[in-house]
């Protein structure tokens, strides 16, 4: 296997970064030319700009660097997109989907309470993304030793 191969596999990791500069571009486009909520947009292409911009080349870079640095990278990554990883991911989302739809609910029931109702959205907004990664995390861990 050779350098060329690692860009031609399923890496979407520049193309993320490229759509995060994309972003950033239209929406200094929107912020200037439109006169569109300029501070907001302007705020948009402050972080999406450079992050997209550095992100695709070190992205580029440094899976060509690894490719060099170790062949046996490339059927690394090749093997994590094996049918069997694919399936316990795809598992693990769906699991971990049900899981915050149900937090979600259950947070909508209870916080007209009094148990809730001190919880701000920050807070509720963090607190989801830490369940999120715990849940589609456990579940990964789960499916990983079931098969």
């Amino acid at each position: 296997m050779n350098i060329d191969q690692v860009n031609r596999d399923r890496d979407a990791t520049p193309i993320v970064f490229l759509g995060m500069l994309i972003l950033g571009v239209l929406a200094l486009c929107a912020g200037l030319i439109l006169h569109y909520e300029r501070s907001v947009m302007y705020g948009i292409a402050i972080g999406c700009v450079p992050t997209g911009a550095v992100g695709a080349v070190l992205a580029v870079y440094v899976s060509r660097w690894a490719a060099r640095k170790r062949p046996d990278w490339v059927q690394e990554k090749r093997n994590a997109m094996d049918e069997r990883s694919v399936q316990i991911r795809h598992n693990a989302g769906y699991a971990a989907f049900w899981a915050l739809f149900v937090y979600v609910c259950l947070y909508t029931l209870l916080s007209p309470t009094q148990l809730l109702q001190a919880v701000s959205h920050t807070a509720f907004g963090i607190a989801t993304i830490y369940v999120m990664t715990v849940a589609y995390w456990t579940a990964v861990f789960v499916y990983s030793r079931k098969n």
